[in-house]
């Protein structure tokens, strides 16, 4: 997205759009990376594209395997078909490749490190560290620039489905392990400045802003009715140790806050992050945030404002995205 400013309304809504699946964009045939018709439409259409997530992601839910996904070994061709297809029939800006990375990289071959949960059990920073390290390098080997790391959640309900995702429910461990884990995979002297990730790790994107651990009954994205001192003692802790240590994005969880999503958290986004902790980085929407505040927003266009203006600088699958031109006409 560096270097957009320039660019026609047209070309800028796509650089803040991550609409793709990045899976669907590229296929292995006959031993050679072909892109496909739907990563050369969002081309066309935007004249190119901010941020591509998830073309090496390889699981049940996306349907990839070893029969029908990106080789390991030919990672890096993949990216590098895709970004010359994008950068060559685009605007000329290149795409931010993005992966996610929950206890190791999500691809084929990716080597699997403990769970967070077992991790937290370990209560061990420097090892947590070390092991991010090399989860780091490999990724970056690949060619990723970007890793979506979970960790910020503390867990408050056993029975929630995503509790693996946790270091456990004490915020002052989860704090250490988050702060541990954002230095080995950007690099000790990250927090001195964006630039400074080392050329043999990846950017982390933290996961999730905030209090998703808190939701009701153990539903994924339910709210949190919970108060500010509950918000800021627990929940926004493993946070703060991320900014700290130079984390260079955040992505907005599911779940509102008394009532307020997450993605159109002014106070949340803007107020805490930025303003209140001096953090200047990208937060990312998680998938289909956006367009679920469809749910208080009369049009898309209005859904795209609430989450820009709270503080929102990337979609992940959204469409509401796609209709920023359409604000204030």
């Amino acid at each position: 997205m560096t270097g957009s400013a320039h660019l026609p309304l047209r070309e800028r809504v796509g650089q803040i759009n991550q609409r793709l699946k990045g899976w669907e964009a590229v296929r292995w045939v006959d031993g050679a990376p072909r892109v496909t018709d739907v990563l050369r439409r969002e081309v066309d259409r935007w004249g190119g594209i901010g941020a591509i997530y998830g073309v090496l992601r390889a699981d049940p839910w996306s349907q990839v395997r070893w029969s029908n996904g990106i080789p390991p070994e030919h990672s890096a061709e993949a990216y590098r078909a895709v970004q010359e297809y994008i950068v060559t029939h685009g605007a000329g800006l290149p795409t931010l490749f993005v992966e996610e990375v929950p206890h190791g990289l999500m691809a084929l071959g990716g080597t699997t490190l403990p769970v967070n949960l077992a991790l937290g059990a370990g209560m061990d920073p420097a090892l947590t560290e070390e092991l991010a390290a090399h989860v780091a390098a490999e990724t970056r080997l690949r060619g990723t620039h970007v890793a979506l790391v979970s960790g910020l959640d503390v867990l408050r309900d056993p029975r929630w489905g995503r509790a693996e995702e946790c270091f456990g429910e004490d915020p002052a461990l989860a704090a250490l392990l988050v702060e541990a884990t954002v230095r080995g995979m950007q690099g000790a002297d990250a927090a001195a400045a964006a630039s400074a990730i080392a050329p043999d790790r990846v950017a982390v994107v933290a996961k999730h802003l905030a209090a998703q651990g808190a939701g009701i009954g153990g539903r994924n994205g339910s709210g949190a009715p919970i108060g500010r001192r509950e918000l800021g003692e627990i929940h926004l802790r493993p946070a703060y140790a991320a900014a700290r240590a130079g984390v260079a994005g955040f992505m907005a969880a599911y779940n509102d806050i008394d009532g307020i999503p997450c993605s159109a958290n002014r106070e949340l986004l803007t107020g805490t992050l930025r303003e209140g902790w001096g953090w200047d980085g990208l937060v990312m929407a998680d998938g289909t945030a956006i367009d679920r505040l469809r749910d208080s927003a009369p049009d898309p266009a209005t859904a795209a404002a609430i989450a820009l203006d709270a503080g929102v600088d990337l979609s992940l699958w959204d469409e509401a995205f796609t209709h920023v031109e359409e604000i204030g006409r």
